[in-house]
């Protein structure tokens, strides 16, 4: 986890400028949340795979399925465009939910965490298609954005996660808090 940790701030050192960008208003390339992206949003920046991050994204940390109106977009799109799930937290309960309700949806799970690319060089293998046509939807900086940057991806950054502070607190202020850094240090 050390080695994870200096990797991602090594590395944000050397993508700052790329990293500084989303966290300003006007980056074309970040969403309030996952329900702002359309089929016509993805044609736009030529994007033919998508790749979600779970907690913050799909749901709230801890949680086990989808947000139900994440749930809604879900049906909506999974038909439409290649799907996958790239987390760090790959729990098993996740993935049945996902193989029952979604199987056509591949789980990555790669060796090294985001922001290793790992993961998503492993997409771009599976799909054979250029890696400037996958996406990768995340929320945080420091993970999943930069590991598009290494991927030579595109990244698509969510600035109000799932949360729910009532149900676990000390999990999602902890989160909270490396988001707000995160945005802080690339101001």
């Amino acid at each position: 986890m050390i080695m994870r940790f200096l990797y991602a701030i090594h590395m944000a050192y050397h993508y700052r400028q790329a990293l500084r960008l989303y966290t300003q208003a006007a980056c074309r390339d970040r969403v309030t949340n996952l329900t702002e992206i359309t089929l016509a949003w993805l044609q736009q920046r030529g994007i033919e795979t998508l790749v979600l991050d779970f907690d913050g994204v799909l749901a709230e940390h801890g949680a086990t399925k989808p947000l139900p109106e994440i749930e809604t977009w879900l049906n909506h799109i999974y038909a439409v465009i290649p799907l996958y799930v790239l987390s760090n937290k790959p729990l098993p309960a996740r993935k049945l939910y996902f193989q029952t309700r979604y199987p056509n949806l591949t789980w990555v799970a790669a060796p090294r965490k985001k922001p290793y690319p790992d993961g998503l060089i492993q997409i771009t293998k599976l799909t054979s298609k250029p890696s400037n046509t996958i996406a990768l939807v995340d929320d945080r900086l420091l993970t999943g954005i930069l590991a598009t940057k290494l991927a030579n991806t595109q990244g698509i950054y969510v600035t109000h996660p799932c949360a729910n502070f009532k149900k676990r607190p000390l999990t999602e202020s902890f989160f909270a808090m490396l988001r707000f850094l995160e945005r802080w240090v690339f101001v």
